[in-house]
């Protein structure tokens, strides 16, 4: 076959259907909130362990500066008004 890449891309497109909710798993995990505190849990035992094994003691100090609320304007936020080279591309982060 001389383009096999094109007819796997063309098949999986044709046969790719997302997968309908299932509203009873939907109502134990997550509208109960329970895969939300597995999630954060997991989090807060993985920066426990890096915290102990002082990996996140080079990211605090004076390297790092806060960053201040920086709004929106036409896909990109600025926090520091004297530095416009220092921004951020957002768009719909917030609504």
């Amino acid at each position: 076959m001389k383009y096999p890449t094109a007819f796997v891309a063309f098949a999986a497109a044709i046969f790719a259907k997302e997968i309908p909710k299932d509203p009873k798993r939907a109502a134990e995990l997550y509208d109960s909130g329970v895969m939300h505190e597995m999630i954060m849990s997991a989090k807060a035992e993985q920066l426990q362990v890096e915290s102990e094994m002082g990996i996140l003691n080079s990211l605090a100090g004076p390297d790092y500066e806060e960053l201040h609320f920086a709004q929106c304007k036409n896909g990109t936020a600025v926090p520091f008004r004297d530095r416009p080279n220092f921004s951020f591309r957002c768009n719909n982060v917030c609504h």
